[in-house]
């Protein structure tokens, strides 16, 4: 509120209403209307009780500038279900986001609020190369589930996504174990000639057990035989995915 004083048909000094339409115009305010007229003058009421008997109304809207701000975003892929660990990989970009602003707040404005300023548009994204999404969504490009020998990815391949608002996201591959066989060959060296071999089932990590083994070779010392070499049934190997997908084992005997 600007008030002015001076003497009945005096002009009324304009300096200082211009003075404050400017202020508030470089404050990011929009002059709307402006009801105070350039030749105006003093009337010939008596303004003795404080009362202003002359009110000129300048009306003022905020204005809208444009901001952009510039966000790295990534996802994060997880593999896991192997025993040995499989790196993680990430994919990532760079989003900018253009916006409109409040000239006087500051603040962004809300598409639910886009009415109440001329001039609005709505927020635009893009990449460094290209556009993103309306939404700042990007749909990376796909990266294949690195294979592993003895397992099997779900999925075998990962399309991620991320964006402005979810800049940090992660999915995950499981690597499911595969069916695998070891062979323990029992040979008699008294003759040179190998006994039955015994066949061992599990999967890919699980523990080999060696039960029907031991049974077997008791057994033979039942039937004479002696235990020259069991040295490679060690408690606690694991089903691994060798090169021909088997895992064998010798055990020596002799009468």
């Amino acid at each position: 509120t600007v008030y002015l004083k001076g003497e009945t048909d005096g002009a009324m000094d304009q300096t200082e209403v211009q003075a404050q339409i400017a202020a508030l115009e470089k404050a990011g305010y929009v002059l709307v209307t402006n009801a105070f007229p350039p030749t105006a003058s003093f009337d010939a009421q008596d303004d003795g009780d404080g009362v202003p008997s002359q009110l000129y109304e300048i009306v003022f809207k905020h204005g809208v500038t444009t901001t952009t701000d510039t966000k790295p975003i990534s996802s994060t892929i997880i593999y896991q279900g192997t025993t040995t660990k499989v790196p993680d990989q990430v994919v990532s970009a760079e989003v900018t986001k253009t916006q409109s602003v409040d000239a006087v707040t500051g603040d962004e404005i809300l598409p639910a609020d886009a009415a109440k300023y001329e001039g609005y548009q709505a927020p635009k994204y893009a990449l460094a190369t290209e556009n993103a999404a309306a939404s700042g969504a990007v749909t990376f490009a796909p990266v294949t589930t690195p294979s592993m020998p003895g397992y099997t990815g779900n999925p075998t391949q990962v399309t991620a996504t991320a964006s402005f608002d979810n800049p940090t996201t992660t999915a995950v591959v499981t690597y499911t174990p595969a069916e695998q066989t070891a062979l323990v060959t029992i040979h008699d060296e008294t003759t040179g000639k190998d006994l039955p071999a015994i066949n061992l089932a599990g999967k890919t990590g699980d523990t080999i057990s060696f039960a029907t083994v031991e049974q077997a070779l008791q057994a033979y010392v039942k039937k004479g035989y002696e235990v020259v070499s069991d040295q490679e049934l060690v408690a606690g190997t694991l089903f691994t995915p060798a090169t021909d997908d088997q895992q064998t084992f010798q055990v020596t005997l002799r009468h």
